[in-house]
């Protein structure tokens, strides 16, 4: 499935480019004149939802998620399990932004906090039928298939890659049954491994084999694939990746263009001076928010790692924020998976508000009109992992305090672990994202031996 069809190069990048579109790709500054703000989808009015849905229903009907579908899969294993993750989805996703700005020079890609529905999955808004659509149909009672309803819903007039890469349907395949996906990565899980993290190649590790991943394949269908691309979630989950970098980039900010961990082919060590398989920029151009080719930020980080300014934080957010229940949990607890400690500025930079699940769904856009035109590393983890293998049957929760700290809350379950079967089709590395599991279950065990409950549900 993941072989290549085509060498993953520059050449051929740009030459598939060149053919959909004119643009300049070389072309960066060292500070961007000008920087677009990325919000979370749910936080989007109306008009801007639809501007962006009416937007990408364009590219997708020129063929432009084909495309990049292509590239996608024939690169699959350069830009997916080592460093090259981060900068290569980040530069795929402003190629198509900026191709969205030449309908609509306001939209911007919003991303996706799905760690906000780490509770029911299915249940979040984002599977909508009028607008991105719920899980695909193999018939009217079957589970899996084509999407047959929001603006990729299949017809004869969208040709999109399927899961197979045939010219077919866009496909999803929840991976429970029709309505049900399994739990995914807490708030809480996330904002830890941003603390625990001591490099990026550490962080990416922690972070793919989790959150990453768990979303992709638990979708299913194209977003169980390398043909991702055809799927709208691949932009706005891989556009809230770009944002989680930087929330990792402002909590190390000394390390803020750390590159160091094998290149793409795992021939030698990464350098922030290499480039991009396919889009070949420089990592240096692509590493920090508000500068290179990332002329953008996003409304709860903003450019160089820097917070936004305070009129861009919801009013009355600092003084929920002091009531988290993370602040209550036994103090062994907190240093052993936030050994950075919880002060305010940041837990209200990198955690969602703590009424976020609320606040969303009492804004949720409304009527939306869609429109047919629109190897240096040490141990398995890395640099930085012998702080990772202390945490795992380490300090335990043991000791703990068995009160509700999250008043009406939910215990964190478990979340979704991939077979290694799926793995190995994956090129994933099994040993390690074995490892990564014990972490997570470690984290949720303690959260729940210590009463915590979380208040994202």
């Amino acid at each position: 499935m993941f072989k290549s069809i085509f060498k993953c190069s520059p050449t051929v990048g740009l030459i598939a480019l060149g053919l959909l579109f004119a643009c300049d790709l070389v072309n960066a500054q060292a500070t961007c004149p000008h920087n677009k703000v990325r919000k979370e989808v749910r936080q989007l009015s109306p008009k801007e939802l639809g501007a962006f849905i009416n937007g990408m229903k364009r590219l997708q009907d020129r063929g432009v998620f084909n495309w990049l579908g292509r590239i996608h899969n024939n690169c699959y294993p350069n830009v997916h399990d080592n460093i090259q993750l981060f900068p290569w989805h980040r530069e795929a996703l402003i190629i198509i932004e900026n191709m969205l700005q030449e309908y609509d020079p306001e939209i911007t890609i919003p991303y996706w906090d799905a760690s906000l529905d780490f509770y029911q999955p299915a249940a979040s808004w984002v599977f909508n039928p009028s607008t991105f659509g719920t899980n695909g149909k193999t018939n009217t009672t079957g589970t899996g298939g084509c999407v047959v309803d929001g603006f990729q819903a299949h017809s004869t007039n969208t040709r999109l890659l399927d899961s197979s890469g045939r010219e077919n349907c866009l496909e999803r395949n929840f991976n429970v049954d029709q309505n049900t996906i399994s739990p995914w990565h807490s708030p809480e899980f996330v904002a830890s491994i941003i603390q625990l993290s001591t490099s990026l190649e550490e962080f990416r590790k922690l972070f793919e084999y989790t959150y990453h991943d768990s979303v992709h394949q638990t979708i299913g269908g194209n977003m169980g694939t390398p043909w991702s691309p055809s799927d709208i979630f691949f932009y706005l989950h891989h556009s809230n990746i770009d944002r989680v970098w930087a929330l990792w980039q402002y909590t190390h900010p000394d390390l803020i263009d750390d590159y160091v961990g094998l290149n793409g082919d795992s021939t030698a060590m990464s350098t922030i001076n290499d480039r991009t398989d396919v889009w070949n920029t420089p990592i240096r151009e692509l590493t920090r928010l508000g500068s290179g080719k990332v002329c953008f930020y996003f409304d709860n980080i903003g450019p160089a790692g820097a917070r936004p300014p305070p009129a861009s934080v919801a009013k009355g957010e600092t003084s929920l924020m002091k009531h988290h229940p993370l602040l209550k949990l036994p103090e062994h607890i907190r240093r052993k998976w936030f050994p950075l400690g919880l002060n305010l500025e940041w837990m209200e930079t990198v955690l969602p508000p703590i009424d976020a699940t609320r606040k969303y769904s009492q804004t949720r856009p409304g009527n939306v009109v869609v429109g047919g035109a629109a190897t240096g590393n040490t141990g398995i983890l890395g640099a930085g992992g012998s702080i990772i293998n202390s945490l795992i049957g380490g300090i335990g929760g043991g000791g703990g305090s068995s009160s509700n700290y999250g008043g009406d809350g939910v215990t964190i379950p478990q979340p979704y672990e991939i077979p290694d079967s799926t793995l190995v089709g994956m090129a994933r590395n099994v040993t390690a994202k074995r490892f990564v599991e014990r972490l997570v279950r470690d984290f949720v065990n303690d959260m729940s031996t210590s009463g915590y409950r979380s208040p994202y549900y």
